[in-house]
């Protein structure tokens, strides 16, 4: 769906929300380009995926194939590792056993959190994560811009700037993020998305 305005016009249009106390507008444009790019990557990381009950499969069997490799790794001796990590010299260059194990650890640790985060409850209303996302990206830039008080009031300038970012990102015009900006401290950058599980207070 083609927007009524470019994404410059649209980055504009939020500058004039935010409206950066002097000496700020260059900063908090860079800060809204970031933040649009920070959105961009939620919305990609479901590319392909029906849902995040998708997602949560796909990462839980992620997570069984990192622990195999490890295990079976780890059933090497030393001097056998060696034989596997040393690497074709100059070419590929040797791998450093102690910092894989460490990597594959740090992954494995990381994967797990993620998919304890992934709430989906049936027939629940979906989350969306992309919304929830801009929620929080204009909560921050408002914070860090603004001389006004965050006001949480539907058609203010925190709800108008979440569906400014949302816009830009989507091509949907006008959507309504009001029911992700009743309470912005609610928002947690760590989950990537929730269906369901989320209350609104």
């Amino acid at each position: 769906m083609a927007t009524r305005y470019s994404k410059d016009e649209l980055i504009d249009l939020a500058l004039e929300e935010i409206a950066p106390i002097d000496g700020t507008k260059d900063a908090c444009h860079e800060d809204i380009v970031g933040a649009l790019a920070a959105i961009e990557r939620v919305s990609n990381s479901f590319d392909g995926l029906s849902s995040p009950g998708e997602f949560k499969k796909r990462i839980n069997q992620f997570i069984k194939s990192l622990k195999k490799t490890r295990q079976l790794l780890a059933q090497f001796h030393p001097a056998q590792q060696n034989l596997i990590f040393r690497g074709v010299p100059v070419v590929i260059g040797p791998v450093d056993p102690t910092r894989l194990f460490g990597d594959l650890d740090r992954m494995i640790a990381t994967c797990e959190f993620t998919a304890k985060h992934l709430r989906s409850g049936h027939g629940a209303k979906p989350w969306n994560s992309v919304k929830f996302i801009c929620t929080l990206c204009a909560s921050n830039l408002l914070s860090k811009f603004s001389p006004t008080r965050l006001s949480t009031t539907k058609g203010g300038h925190f709800t108008t700037l979440a569906s400014l970012l949302y816009e830009i990102v989507s091509g949907e015009e006008g959507r309504d993020l009001s029911a992700y900006c009743e309470n912005p401290d609610r928002v947690e950058p760590l989950y990537v998305a929730k269906i369901g599980g989320a209350r609104r207070r």
